[in-house]
């Protein structure tokens, strides 16, 4: 199927709202992680080897968004990965859903399903 050029790398709104949202969010969960308080929370919660990982997933997902922002298909791959991460070691870990950590999570298969919705459009 033949694609109109025109559309092809233009960033939706949406995408652009979500984008700004996570780069936000992720510059907080980064500090998060290197703010005593907050951190020593995070190892009561999990334990201390979350620390490293929490700062993987931060990392992955802020290059996913990035990726996501210059409407580039590895953006939605890297952003998938570092979600999968989460969920892994949220199991892995043992942490407790509360409803925001659900309502998190389903923002972000929201997004990975905005990514794959838009997927043709990237380049």
């Amino acid at each position: 199927m033949v694609q109109d050029i025109s559309k092809i790398g233009k960033r939706p709104l949406i995408i652009a709202l979500i984008c700004i949202f996570y780069f936000l969010g992720n510059t907080l969960s980064l500090l998060s992680l290197v703010i005593l308080k907050d951190r020593v929370a995070l190892v009561k919660n999990a334990g201390v080897a979350m620390v490293p990982v929490a700062f993987l997933i931060c990392v992955l997902a802020l290059t996913g968004i990035v990726g996501y922002w210059k409407m580039r298909k590895w953006g939605v791959w890297i952003y998938s990965g570092s979600v999968a991460i989460n969920v892994a070691s949220g199991l892995l870990f043992k942490l407790r859903l509360s409803q925001i950590g659900i309502f998190q999570y389903g923002l972000m298969f929201l997004c990975i399903a905005l990514g794959l919705f838009y997927f043709n459009r990237m380049t």
